[in-house]
């Protein structure tokens, strides 16, 4: 029984500790508060492949489980290397002004290219798509899940990037809810100007 209520206070100390955790990420003036059912920790591995990035790992609180990034970055072999590609002009656009976040930005995986749609603008306009992923990083492609992907462009030249596992479709696993996602990247409070 004693080790029953040791428990349960553990657990409950863990749902209220870092719930309202700052954290910072590297030229980016923002609050990053998520929702109750994500943990952030710095992440060191991207963070030190690209300059001028910084990330955080996504965990799942209950758990513990890394389901994906956050990132900062002005750079652009990041984004690259993460799929996120500007779109070239459209010829039968017929020289129409488009939506120039949703219009200008596709995602490429190993096996498929994705429109983004309007995600959040509440605090920061951000576009997103659900995307196939190989969870494991081997030297194939195995697009083994389903992802979220998001983006945002900053005013400072900044992208803002995500990518949680959403469904492992090998084991069944549950990685983060797309509402969860969203409340997220709604959590985004610029502390002052971009």
């Amino acid at each position: 029984m004693n080790k029953f209520l040791v428990f349960l206070a553990f657990l409950i100390a863990q749902s209220f500790c870092l719930a309202k955790e700052a954290l910072s990420l590297k030229g980016v003036r923002f609050s990053i508060n998520p929702p109750s059912a994500f943990y952030l920790s710095k992440e060191k591995k991207i963070s030190l492949s690209y300059p001028d990035t910084e990330c955080l790992e996504v965990r799942k609180r209950v758990g513990k489980k890394n389901i994906g990034f956050f990132c900062s970055t002005h750079s652009k072999a990041f984004m690259r290397d993460f799929g996120v590609f500007e779109k070239q002009d459209d010829a039968n656009s017929g020289g129409q002004a488009v939506d120039e976040g949703a219009a200008s930005y596709t995602l490429a995986t190993g096996m498929s290219t994705y429109e983004v749609a309007p995600f959040t603008d509440k605090g920061i306009k951000s576009y997103a798509a659900e995307v196939d992923c190989d969870e494991a990083g081997g030297a194939v492609y195995r697009a083994t899940s389903t992802c979220h992907v998001a983006i945002a462009m900053l005013k400072n030249g900044r992208f803002l990037y995500s990518n949680i596992v959403i469904k492992n479709h090998v084991s069944g696993a549950e990685g983060g809810k797309v509402a969860d996602i969203k409340k997220f990247w709604e959590s985004l409070e610029p502390t002052d100007a971009n």
